[in-house]
C-alpha cells in the first residue's frame, strides 16, 4: 500500500495536472476508490516518515500508520518513533535535525 502512495506521488510529479480522480480511474483495475483514498491519505504523513519508509527495508504496517495521519505533523514523528515496529538501530535518518 505504501508503494502505491509513492506511485501516486511520482505520477503527480510527472503530470502536475493529474487529479486524484484521474489517478483512481487509471488504478481502478488494481484497487477500489475507497482503498485509493486510504492509501493517498498516507501522503499526509511527515516527510521524514515517508522518506524513512522509502529508504529502509523495515516493514511498518499501514494499520499503524493510518492513525498518524490525523495527528498534526509536529506530533507524527514523535508518535512514530515510539512505535514498537521501529528499531532503534534505524532511527538516525529520522532523528537527525535539518
Amino acid at each position: 500500500a505504501v508503494q502505491l502512495v509513492f506511485l501516486y506521488q511520482t505520477a503527480l510529479r510527472k503530470r502536475p495536472c493529474l487529479s486524484r480522480n484521474q489517478f483512481f480511474k487509471e488504478q481502478r483495475k488494481l484497487v477500489s476508490r475507497a482503498r485509493m483514498t486510504q492509501v493517498i491519505n498516507l501522503l499526509k504523513l511527515h516527510p521524514r516518515i515517508l522518506e524513512y519508509l522509502k529508504t529502509t527495508n523495515i516493514y511498518v504496517s499501514e494499520r499503524n500508520l493510518r492513525p498518524l495521519v490525523n495527528l498534526p505533523r509536529s506530533r507524527q514523528l514523535t508518535v512514530f518513533l515510539k512505535s514498537p515496529e521501529i528499531s532503534t538501530l534505524s532511527l538516525s535518518s529520522l532523528t537527525s535535525s535539518d
